[in-house]
């Protein structure tokens, strides 16, 4: 398999949604008539990404199954892995885990996330702008639930985590290029 140009992470508990997440992975979560992933992958395949990486810890053998009969997967021929943290690590751990199956630049998406975003455009502002990373930023206007992002012009200047910010504010959008 070729390095994978994307990553999705699937392997948080979505202990928010209670018992429709208890034994079920968010991402496969229904959405109409197919689990949330596949609507992911059919976005990720609509802009010509073909090699993918899914990021599971819990229940990670449903992810598989779900690799394995991806409708997205047949229709778009991709090449769909999965890496399995064995100890649940957050973000960085879940890339740690799957370092040696990426390319030198990818995008992670949050499997649990919809955001109308350009993937290619995202990137190429990242190498515009010479940054480490660039990040898909949504604009809401009770941003108090979520941590948020303070910018200082173009870039993020720090991340909040104290989710005091009252009015309009900036929150990831689950997309980083």
């Amino acid at each position: 398999m070729s390095k994978a140009k994307v990553a999705i992470l699937c392997g948080g508990l979505g202990t928010r949604l209670g018992p429709l997440t208890a034994r079920t992975p968010k991402p496969l979560l229904p959405v109409g008539d197919m689990p949330f992933l596949d609507h992911l992958l059919f976005e990720v395949a609509r802009f010509g990404f073909r090699d993918v990486v899914l990021l599971a810890h819990f229940e990670h053998e449903k992810i598989e199954a779900f690799a394995a009969n991806s409708v997205a997967a047949a229709a778009f021929g991709l090449n769909l892995t999965v890496s399995i943290e064995p100890e649940r690590a957050g973000t960085g751990g879940a890339l740690f885990h799957a370092r040696e199956r990426m390319a030198d630049e990818f995008l992670l998406l949050n499997g649990d996330t919809w955001l109308g975003i350009n993937f290619h455009a995202l990137a190429a502002t990242r190498r515009t702008e010479n940054a480490v990373a660039a990040i898909g930023l949504r604009e809401i206007e009770r941003p108090d639930r979520y941590n948020t992002v303070d910018l200082a012009g173009t870039r993020i200047a720090r991340f909040r985590r104290d989710r005091s910010t009252e009015g309009v504010g900036y929150i990831s959008g689950g997309v980083v290029a």
